[in-house]
């Protein structure tokens, strides 16, 4: 019975000082039990890295990655901005993020990429770099024709522009061909351009021309290749070349007679007178002979109103003198008066003569 007591009072002075043990494990100044990992990291411990290259398709990447304490942050939205143009993206499971952004024209460019405060991160992570941008060029190349004859020119068109914008600029063109000369070709105001290529001396061969825009730091670089066949020059007809050549039978060489050399030496005047010349003398004389017509018209208009103008006053004068001093005057005097104005009739206001 003693023996059952001792084991209950054991047992209790067991339980009690596990209790007491517990108590000062969870006492003032203990260190608390860790929680649970959630996965969210410091404010502190966010990076991002910025990194920007241009594409094949006339555009801009901007791309990186989000980091905390050496991991990957996945789902985090990063904002990317170059000057006034933005874009957007979010991370994946490894971090990375791409933004693709469209830059119209070349020139310096601040590029900023930026992540929210967020459960993912607690702090806002930037980064941001400086940038030359390139706008990617458009340049055209026309063939006047893809064959031409050798030793003739031949001729190139064309035009550049970025995205619609016209370019002025000095581009080069090149031939395949030895011994070719290196041209060079002005863009205008809108972009054309045009310009004539000597073409190879011999033919029966395809030849290539390169047109080449160097790019100027702001515009990136380009070119464009044709391709032009190139045919043999004609040859002399064979009645040409038997003509040409000397007769077998030696023979006296003749003299060339003065009247079958005189048609050679001498070209008519029709022949050397370009028509539009021809054409302009004949003008000439046609307005000189109006002229002349036109004067001798005048001149004999003047001399008919000078006629008539005197042949009234002196009408005027011989009434006027019938009229006012007519009586006592004898027809002697009229007479004479008649002879003096120059007039063929009589005056007939006289008295004698009523």
């Amino acid at each position: 019975m003693s023996g059952q007591r001792w084991s209950v009072k054991a047992v209790r002075l067991a339980v009690a000082a596990g209790l007491l043990a517990a108590a000062c494990a969870v006492g003032p100044g203990a260190p608390a039990p860790a929680a649970p990992t959630t996965g969210a990291v410091a404010a502190d411990q966010c990076a991002l890295t910025l990194d920007v290259a241009a594409s094949p398709t006339a555009a801009y990447i901007a791309s990186g990655t989000l980091t905390a304490g050496g991991h990957a942050v996945s789902g985090a939205t990063v904002a990317v901005k170059a000057n006034d143009i933005s874009g957007s993206g979010v991370t994946d499971k490894n971090g990375n993020y791409s933004v693709t952004l469209q830059i119209p024209k070349g020139g310096d460019y601040t590029v900023t990429a930026s992540t929210p405060v967020s459960s993912a991160c607690g702090n806002q992570a930037t980064a941001s770099k400086t940038v030359t941008v390139e706008a990617f060029v458009d340049l055209s190349v026309d063939l006047g024709t893809p064959t031409v004859t050798a030793g003739e020119q031949i001729y190139l068109s064309g035009k550049l522009v970025s995205r619609g914008t016209p370019i002025e600029a000095v581009l080069t063109i090149t031939g395949s061909w030895e011994n070719s000369q290196q041209a060079t070709a002005l863009t205008g105001a809108d972009g054309t351009w045009q310009q004539f290529v000597v073409g190879p001396a011999q033919g029966g061969s395809q030849v290539t021309l390169t047109v080449t825009y160097p790019g100027d730091g702001f515009y990136t670089a380009t070119s464009q290749t044709v391709s032009v066949f190139v045919e043999a020059a004609p040859t002399a007809s064979p009645s040409a070349s038997a003509s040409a050549q000397p007769s077998a039978t030696p023979s006296a060489t003749p003299s060339p007679s003065p009247a079958a050399a005189a048609p050679t030496a001498t070209a008519s005047p029709d022949a050397v007178t370009p028509p539009w010349e021809r054409g302009s003398r004949l003008f000439v004389v046609a307005l000189i002979f109006i002229i002349v017509a036109a004067l001798a018209t005048s001149t004999l208009l003047i001399i008919g109103v000078v006629s008539r103008q005197r042949r009234g006053l002196a009408a005027d004068e011989r009434r006027g003198f019938g009229s006012d001093f007519g009586k006592g005057r004898s027809a002697d005097d009229d007479a004479s008066l008649d002879d003096l104005l120059g007039g063929d009739e009589p005056i007939i206001d006289h008295p004698d003569q009523r």
